[in-house]
């Protein structure tokens, strides 16, 4: 469907994935810091990590530069 978002086609392949396939693998930390360029591609992975941190128990923090100053 051409009115579907780019993020809601990805999430839904993500659902798929992670229904279907192996499991996302993150290596035990206590944070993890996102370079995020407000792009659809680092807003999803922001996204996505966020709803792993509550059952992986890691602190999320986004780091965000505008070179247009």
């Amino acid at each position: 469907n051409s009115s579907t978002s780019y993020i809601d086609q990805t999430m839904n392949r993500s659902k798929r994935a992670t229904t279907n396939g192996p499991e996302l693998q993150i290596p035990p930390a206590k944070s993890i810091l996102v370079a995020l360029s407000g792009g659809p591609d680092s807003t999803l992975l922001l996204h996505l990590l966020h709803r792993e941190s509550k059952s992986h128990k890691f602190k999320l923090f986004a780091a965000h530069i505008n070179y247009r100053l």
